[in-house]
């Protein structure tokens, strides 16, 4: 980490739209041909070395780091590669928004290979709060499900869980956020069952 906190930050316009064009594409790879992931973050870092840092390459490292673990089976480098990202992204005046652009690749599978469950998604909150902060919405709901999903597979109470799900279907209701509600009533039969005294405040929110 301290040879990328030691290099300096990139100025050339051309390189710096290559890298957003870059960051942008990799997350249509990850959900559509992850194969070139390992090729976009590779050029990444290398453009990185070559012409100096910038917030994209934190990007770049995460996503190297995912393809390392997906694509080569390297478990501990892949976690370290994405360690470093996270690092850099949380001492980087622009943390909140680069917790929210790593979080997908980064808390939402590369750690899942090493640190405990329980670790990994207490600390989605952090993404639920940055995502808020940032005003991406999307992502600060996403964070926010993914959470009470989270809770319910480390074994929290209940009860708790219930409480966090209503609380933030609530608020999907408030940001009108139709499509993840729909999401949710697809799932429905499996979500509420496990519920008493939420189960009818819960079905009336995701209608």
């Amino acid at each position: 980490k301290d040879d990328f906190k030691s290099i300096p930050v990139m100025t050339d316009a051309t390189k710096l739209n290559a890298m957003q064009i870059m960051a942008l594409l990799r997350s249509y790879a990850h959900m559509a041909k992850s194969i070139i992931l390992p090729y976009l973050s590779y050029r990444m870092i290398e453009l990185t070395k070559q012409y100096g840092m910038c917030d994209d390459a934190i990007v770049g490292l995460a996503v190297m780091g995912f393809a390392l673990i997906s694509l080569a089976n390297d478990i501990q480098l892949g976690y370290n590669v994405g360690k470093i990202a996270e690092f850099l992204a949380e001492e980087s005046p622009n943390r909140h928004s680069l917790r929210v652009r790593i979080s997908v690749v980064w808390d939402g599978n590369t750690k899942l290979f090493v640190e405990p469950c329980q670790s990994v998604f207490s600390k989605i909150m952090w993404v639920y709060n940055s995502a808020k902060l940032i005003g991406d919405i999307d992502t600060a709901m996403v964070s926010a499900m993914n959470y009470c999903f989270g809770m319910f597979l480390t074994g929290e109470k209940l009860e708790k869980v219930g409480s966090y799900l209503v609380r933030f279907l609530q608020e999907m209701v408030s940001y009108q956020q139709s499509a993840l509600r729909c999401n949710l009533r697809t799932n429905e039969s499996n979500i509420v069952c496990f519920f008493d005294r939420n189960t009818c405040h819960i079905t009336c929110l995701t209608k």
